[in-house]
């Protein structure tokens, strides 16, 4: 029940339209003014908590602050440090490893992505959401097949190659702004 998000006493908190609002943290708030109805507890799971605005920070505060009884708060992020320190400081803090490029791979072809897509994108992206928009982008599919070619002509023509670097990668106005993860 819990993974299909139909417990009752579990609820989650997602960003609408990439914020955390006030009003959700509000709504949370009002659920968990009644008893836990199938526990001894009430759990809610915020995910990218540090998707929060301003309102939504500062309402959150206060029920980390003084939480009712038989709460159990998580809050999810991969970007800590956008969390407030006052916020940090009344929570107990789990860190857990991403995921290997390996399972990132496997995962994205369980969904069908092309298996030397999936690996690609498995070694730059820290999680499976982020390597499976970068799958989802044409210019990452054109990046992979470039850097493939490229690899092709160093081991072909050696230092020369760097003149096809600059001819079909730097030259694309397109691609400059992937040349991070030309890099990686």
């Amino acid at each position: 029940l819990i993974e299909e998000r139909n417990h009752f006493d579990v609820h989650w908190i997602e960003p609408e339209r990439n914020i955390i609002r006030i009003k959700q943290v509000e709504d949370l708030q009002k659920k968990f003014s009644y008893r836990a109805a199938e526990s001894s507890h009430k759990v809610y799971i915020m995910d990218e908590a540090d998707k929060m605005n301003q309102e939504a920070t500062n309402r959150m505060l206060k029920f980390l602050e003084e939480p009712p009884q038989g709460v159990v708060a998580i809050l999810l992020t991969s970007r800590i440090q956008d969390i407030l320190p006052t916020i940090l400081s009344r929570c107990q803090i789990i860190t857990f490893a991403a995921p290997s490029p390996e399972i990132i791979a496997k995962e994205l072809e369980q969904a069908g992505v092309k298996p030397g897509l999936a690996r690609a994108a498995a070694q730059i992206a820290n999680d499976v959401e982020e390597a499976r928009r970068l799958c989802e982008t044409e210019s990452f599919a054109q990046l992979r097949s470039l850097v493939i070619q490229l690899s092709e002509d160093i081991l072909e023509r050696g230092t020369y190659a760097l003149v096809t670097i600059h001819d079909k990668f730097l030259k694309q106005e397109k691609a400059t702004d992937k040349i991070d993860l030309f890099l990686d």
